[in-house]
């Protein structure tokens, strides 16, 4: 099952191309957290995947939509899943 979503300002941090933005799908496969922008074939890995807690699809992609501010310069972070454990 795939959940959608909007990104937030800083986008979804990835294993292979750094930060997505924008309408994407998400989705586990076992413990990794994978994502897509909506319509694509191209998929990513949600940086700190594999999870090392059990989580739902509904509390990653709650944690993913999640706006963890700016940095010590102003600019948007992104976020990933390294601390879902923490924030669930």
């Amino acid at each position: 099952m795939r959940q959608k979503m909007t990104a937030p300002v800083g986008g979804v941090m990835t294993d292979e191309v750094g930060a997505v933005t924008g309408d994407l799908e998400v989705w586990l496969e076992d413990k990794t957290v994978r994502t897509t922008y909506a319509g694509s074939t191209d998929t990513y890995t949600v940086t700190g995947s594999p999870l090392t807690e059990e989580a739902s699809l509904e509390q990653v992609v709650g944690h993913l939509r999640r706006d963890p501010g700016a940095d010590e310069s102003g600019n948007a972070r992104s976020v990933d899943v390294r601390d879902l454990g923490v924030q669930i």
